[in-house]
């Protein structure tokens, strides 16, 4: 734990956000796995995809951020 914290020394980390009412809350509450679309992830039926790596990366550009 305490390489983590010399390697990211600089780095401010917010556990606490505040949600519509101006209440606090913890931001992982707001967190949930979300599965990749099939064709992106279905190298079965591509297994010599050369894009995948790049799709992978465009889906998760996409994801929204505030």
């Amino acid at each position: 734990m305490d390489k983590l914290r010399t390697n990211f020394k600089h780095r401010q980390v917010l556990a606490f956000g505040e949600n519509l009412e101006g209440n606090s809350v913890l931001l992982s509450r707001y967190l949930e796995p979300l599965k990749p679309p099939v064709k992106l992830i279905d190298l079965d039926s591509n297994p010599n995809d050369l894009f995948a790596i790049e799709k992978a990366a465009r889906f998760v550009s996409m994801i929204p951020f505030v």
